[in-house]
């Protein structure tokens, strides 16, 4: 159930992880998409899980954060970059 990118909404700031967030919205990717290709089912609390997570709010465990690397081709490090502000 491929979503089409034709009714793409971006990614905007609440994602703290740019590098994600950049790949979403260059490849068109929704957060429902995402967890489509993570084979995870598409439902409202998996959908949730999903946001708290590029929103910071919680840290996803090991097998969920491989199937993340996975769907972008990332490293770690990479994905889950934050950007810090000087002076914070």
């Amino acid at each position: 159930s491929k979503c089409d990118p034709a009714y793409f909404i971006p990614i905007g700031d609440e994602c703290i992880y740019p590098n994600l967030k950049n790949w979403m919205n260059e490849n068109k990717v929704s957060r429902k998409e995402f967890l489509w290709r993570m084979g995870i089912t598409e439902n409202a609390t998996n959908y949730e899980r999903f946001s708290k997570n590029i929103r910071g709010e919680w840290h996803p465990r090991k097998p969920y954060i491989d199937k993340m690397l996975e769907v972008t081709g990332m490293t770690y490090e990479t994905l889950f970059y934050t950007e810090v502000e000087d002076g914070k």
